[in-house]
């Protein structure tokens, strides 16, 4: 099992991981935070994104396709449960909307003018647009007698405009090194530690789970000796 307090100086610099596991290391930790299982709805999206932007500001495209092809897997997977998580809200809504105001009121029609069919036939581009609407009717309707439920629908849409955003993401055709290597790959490394020590203090009571993130190989574990106990000889 791994130590992440072991590991929180020094941790990418070029003394302890060359460009090139940089590199391989970057892409399996990428393909392994887009895992939907590693990233439960969405909440690392932020840190997906800031890292495969710094590591292709240093490197260009994906070395391997198989990570491409992972990466891509995983953030499908995590868009397709971040919408169905809001479609979900929106159904659960469709009832509280209509006790509150009536099923032939025009307030009803606005949140629903084609029932829950409009949202479910919607396309992946017309989602976000009607995801904010739907949004700014809720606030305009339901803030003052039901500030949780606009709370929670804010942060499920929210989730899904990250995991979209996320997905959306192309990765460079052509593998170009930037010209600036030594700030783009400082930018890179510190991306990288930032969310290192995100994980490690999302999983430091579960410190197995820290193990699912990295590859081990990568990362300048420094062990210490034990020392050996040794028995007094009696006088």
């Amino acid at each position: 099992m791994l130590d992440p307090i072991r590991l929180v100086t020094d941790l990418f610099k070029e003394k302890n991981l060359s460009d090139a596991d940089l590199r391989a290391f970057t892409e399996d930790f990428l393909a392994r935070l887009a895992n939907p299982e590693n990233n439960p709805a969405g909440i690392y999206n932020s840190m997906l994104v800031g890292t495969t932007n710094r590591y292709q500001n240093y490197y260009g495209n994906m070395s391997t396709q198989l990570s491409k092809e992972a990466i891509g897997k995983g953030l499908t997977i995590s868009m397709n449960n971040a919408l169905d998580a809001v479609l979900s809200k929106l159904r659960g809504l469709q009832g509280l909307i209509k006790f509150k105001f009536g099923d032939k009121s025009e307030v009803y029609k606005e949140f629903y003018p084609q029932e829950m069919k409009q949202y479910y036939n919607a396309s992946l581009g017309e989602t976000a647009t009607l995801f904010a609407r739907f949004l700014e009717i809720a606030v305009t309707h339901l803030q003052v007698p039901y500030p949780a439920e606009v709370a929670e629908l804010t942060i499920l849409i929210d989730n899904f405009t990250a995991a979209r955003h996320a997905q959306e993401i192309n990765f460079s055709t052509v593998d170009n090194i930037a010209t600036d290597r030594h700030s783009s790959r400082k930018a890179l490394t510190i991306q990288l530690t930032r969310c290192f020590l995100r994980i490690a203090s999302d999983t430091v009571e579960n410190p197995d789970k820290f193990d699912d993130y990295y590859e081990p190989r990568y990362l300048p574990i420094r062990k210490g000796k034990k020392k050996e106990k040794t028995e007094k000889e009696p006088v």
